[in-house]
């Protein structure tokens, strides 16, 4: 390698070195001067009276500076062709370029934020810290700085904009212009798509400048999520949604919304969902809906006898869906003569998600599901999803086999409910009881309860659901797919404490996947979800083994049997939320 301080031309050095460096003995003779008390002798420090020294420190000061100066300079060039060359390498190699208009778009579209993520606090969501920032789509505005290309596509694509969030506590009287103009901007970017507003906070004022242009836009809203006051109701009054098709009311101290123009105020509502005093729902054309969501007020308990019948189960239409979630639900103490006294509701709902607490979990958690059990009755009903209040609730209810069967006779469970998902306190013999009702049940979702009590989810368990039932009247059982439990079960998801081991799975496993194989009209392959909650070192079965995953494998290849294993899972119980992946 060449010597950077010679000149390429003469070989010259290109710094001048200077005379006063010391040589080793000059050196050699200041280390023994200092060492001793002796005075230096006469002329040893020229260099300090004539400014020698200085000078040449100096000198190579500045000879310094120039040199870092200059290696500054070559570092900024490099850097910056460094820059160039991979600009032209992306320009010449980089696919994202080459893809059509419309597939960009979509991938923008996944970068946006989610709904749930426009309705949470500002500051808990990246890149949305006030109320301006949030109006202004910061996150789009963004996106739109990688290039030209990105922002045109970002500016006109509607959708992206078609998500409208207002926070009316938030807009000051020092900010209210700003934030119009960039609500406008939105709006006009939004080119009349199909718009989803969210009103967050209430609203008490009828000088609302946003809602007023919001509403401008009626016939273009399709998703609204609100917390109606009586302010806010007259301000929709005059309006019309003719293409809202979903709606969700946070509270609501206004129970007549929408209720002047019925059906045609809102001629397109499919889905409405409500969270507060059931006092207070609002009326809404309820034989158009196919999905309706209530979650009681968790602040006080929710007594069976003053609102069970205020629930629309009589006039919700044939094959809808109804999800009902009450933290503190209390059936009351005398809920079984009641029962004898009363005729049962009927209800033409095809899809049910009941997600209860009891309110006093000693007196409460027996009588939960009984006092519902014994009220209904479900001719059409699918899909049964008896789930936990929540992962962490202290009380899970507890199973009733008796009113069960008279449910499940009454309302023809036998024939007509394909899935069944349970969260409760359950026994392993009121389970393969209840299961034997079910002879159409297709999906099964079980967890384990974590009161301390024996875990539902064992050999015993897997043992039933593999073996041919037992004749009471032969004596003995036989291989037929009639005489198996669930014969038609396609899934089973498990949330378990892993008691149970390794070959008793591997026996269930290979049971189901004999029996849909003796079936001509099965397609699709046996599903299992296993989710395993607890350290994996300390569960009976660990799911690891070669021999184990060797036959899952071999399944997979013949398309017979499909898996989806977790053994992080956190908690027993079904998660808020969960049911929506099952609609």
């Amino acid at each position: 390698m060449a010597d950077p301080t010679l000149c390429s031309r003469c070989r010259m050095n290109l710094f001048r070195r200077s005379p006063l460096l010391p040589t080793p003995t000059q050196t050699a003779e200041v280390d023994a001067l200092l060492r001793s008390n002796l005075a230096a002798a006469a002329g040893f420090g020229t260099m300090l009276d004539d400014g020698t020294a200085e000078s040449e420190l100096a000198r190579y000061a500045t000879e310094i500076e120039g040199v870092q100066m200059r290696l500054q300079e070559l570092i900024m060039e490099r850097d910056k062709l460094e820059e160039y060359i991979s600009r032209v390498r992306s320009a010449c190699t980089a696919h994202i370029r080459r893809l059509p208009q419309e597939i960009l778009g979509e991938i923008l579209e996944h970068c946006a934020p989610l709904l749930e993520e426009y309705k949470m606090r500002l500051g808990v969501v990246e890149f949305m810290e006030s109320e301006r920032e949030r109006l202004a789509k910061l996150p789009l505005l963004n996106l739109a700085k990688v290039s030209s290309r990105w922002r045109q596509i970002i500016m006109k694509t509607p959708q992206l904009w078609a998500t409208v969030v207002v926070d009316w506590h938030l807009w000051r009287d020092y900010d209210k212009e700003v934030h119009m103009d960039l609500l406008s901007e939105t709006i006009e970017r939004s080119a009349h798509h199909a718009l989803t507003v969210i009103l967050l906070g209430p609203v008490n004022t009828y000088d609302c400048p946003p809602i007023r242009i919001l509403l401008q836009h009626a016939s273009s809203w399709v998703h609204l999520y609100a917390n109606i006051t009586s302010t806010l109701h007259l301000l929709f009054a005059p309006s019309r949604f003719p293409n809202l098709k979903s709606l969700e009311i946070g509270w609501a101290d206004a129970p007549r919304l929408f209720s002047v123009k019925g059906a045609n105020a809102v001629p397109s509502l499919r889905s409405f969902s409500y969270k507060g005093n059931l006092n207070n729902l609002p009326t809404v054309p309820w034989k158009q809906l196919v999905f309706f969501e209530y979650t009681a007020a968790s602040s006080h308990a929710w007594f069976h006898a003053d609102h069970f019948h205020q629930l629309p189960w009589r006039i919700l239409p044939k094959g809808s869906t109804l999800h009902f979630s009450s933290r503190l639900y209390s059936p009351g103490s005398n809920f079984r003569q009641r029962s004898l006294n009363s005729s049962p509701i009927q209800a033409q709902i095809a899809r049910l998600t009941l997600r209860l607490g009891p309110d006093d979990p000693q007196e409460d958690a027996a009588s939960v599901l009984p006092v519902l059990f014994s009220d209904l009755v479900l001719p059409e009903l699918v899909h049964l999803h008896l789930l936990n209040y929540e992962e962490s609730s202290p009380q899970w209810p507890i199973w009733e086999p008796h009113e069960f069967a008279a449910l499940a006779s009454r309302s023809g469970f036998p024939q007509n409910v394909r899935s069944l998902a349970l969260g409760v306190d359950i026994t392993r013999v009121e389970l393969f009881a209840a299961l034997r009702l079910l002879e159409a049940l297709e999906e099964l979702r079980l967890s384990d309860c974590p009161n301390n009590r024996q875990p539902l989810i064992t050999d015993a368990l897997l043992q039933d659901l593999s073996s041919p039932l037992f004749d009471e009247d032969t004596g003995t059982g036989d291989d037929s797919d009639a005489t198996h439990l669930v014969p038609q079960l396609r899934l089973l998801e498990l949330i378990t404490l892993g008691c149970y081991t390794e070959a008793a799975l591997v026996d269930f496993l290979a049971s189901r996947v004999s029996l849909r194989a003796t079936r001509q009209d099965v397609e699709r392959p046996f599903r299992i979800e296993l989710h395993l909650v607890r350290d994996p070192e300390e569960q009976t079965l660990n799911g690891r083994s070669e021999e184990f995953w060797k036959r899952v494998e071999n399944w997979k290849r013949e398309r017979v049997l499909e898996v989806e294993y977790n053994d992080e899972w956190n908690r027993l119980g079904w998660r808020e939320g969960a049911e929506d992946s099952w609609r």
